[in-house]
């Protein structure tokens, strides 16, 4: 895939967002305590895994407008551990489909640091240190209620290095102000001078929603 023509796409995109067909939106405020259930890398030969937590948020302004971020902490076996931060602001539209159903899409732009680092005896080798810009795109489908499901891709520009990440996500709300969040999540650091990081992450969150569908 081109990823130029990739991220031109979306950028294009984002402006016609608002003058979608509208329906009733989904739920996109909140703040959610996150398991990192299980976390691998491979990078040269070399196999990973641990656990961890992190911290997602969310909050809308207006219909269209939104934010959030996420940020994670692990711990891996073989001396390695891993950080992340995105900040990420975007542009959200509800399709209009047959009720009960309902579907949003959206596209964003983010600001990421990622921080991979390895320790064998004293020496610590950072695998990734960088930060850098990218694109979201992505939707979420509730077929019926309390069940959504989601799926997002995201390309982000660290200079010399790239990743690419695609991710699913159940939702089960319990409640307008509580849910249940299980991601799966994988991708690559493609880097320029070392061999390339493949990623990938099970969570476990737990979902305070503000208001509901109401905000």
């Amino acid at each position: 895939m081109d990823i130029k023509r990739l991220l031109l796409a979306a950028l294009i995109f984002i402006p016609f967002l608002p003058f979608s067909a509208q329906a009733e939106p989904m739920n996109f405020a909140y703040l959610q305590a996150t398991g990192l259930v299980n976390t691998e890398l491979e990078f040269g030969g070399v196999s990973a895994d641990g656990n961890g937590l992190g911290i997602r948020g969310s909050w809308i302004y207006g219909p269209y407008v939104f934010s959030d971020f996420r940020f994670d902490d692990a711990d891996l076996n073989r001396g390695t551990s891993s950080q992340y931060f995105a900040g990420r602001l975007g542009l959200r539209t509800a399709l209009d489909i047959r009720k009960p159903m309902r579907m949003d899409i959206y596209a964003m732009i983010t600001a990421e640091d990622i921080d991979l680092e390895r320790r064998i005896g004293g020496t610590t080798t950072n695998l990734i240190d960088n930060t850098g810009a990218g694109v979201v795109v992505g939707g979420r489908f509730g077929p019926f209620y309390p069940i959504e499901v989601g799926a997002e891709y995201s390309y982000t520009d660290f200079g010399q290095n790239s990743s690419q990440f695609f991710s699913v996500e159940g939702i089960w709300n319990a409640s307008n102000w509580l849910g249940i969040v299980l991601e799966y999540r994988n991708g690559t650091y493609e880097l320029n001078t070392r061999p390339d990081i493949d990623r990938t992450d099970v969570n476990l969150g737990i979902r305070l929603q503000f208001g509901g569908d109401d905000i």
